[in-house]
């Protein structure tokens, strides 16, 4: 599961981008899911990731690339159990 929080109008953006960046990748996006932040003007993008084998050091690439996106407060990975 990777998880990142956004300001709200950059929300379509970060999803774009964390497709584009998984594209090539040997990871599947298997969901996608955004939910508003109660009334903070912020949203939290999840989405559960597939691969056949452990994808840790892709992920520690895709995590900071993510971060540095303007508007992004948050980006967090964890693996499903």
């Amino acid at each position: 599961m990777l998880r990142l929080v956004c300001r709200g109008d950059d929300g379509a953006k970060v999803r774009l981008l964390l497709m584009h960046l998984l594209h090539d990748l040997p990871i599947t996006l298997h969901a996608l899911h955004s939910e508003d932040l109660n009334s903070t003007g912020k949203v939290e993008v999840r989405a559960t990731l597939v691969s056949a084998e452990r994808q840790n050091a892709l992920l520690e690439e895709i995590v900071p690339r993510l971060g540095l996106e303007s508007g992004v407060s948050a980006v967090s990975w964890e693996l499903a159990a």
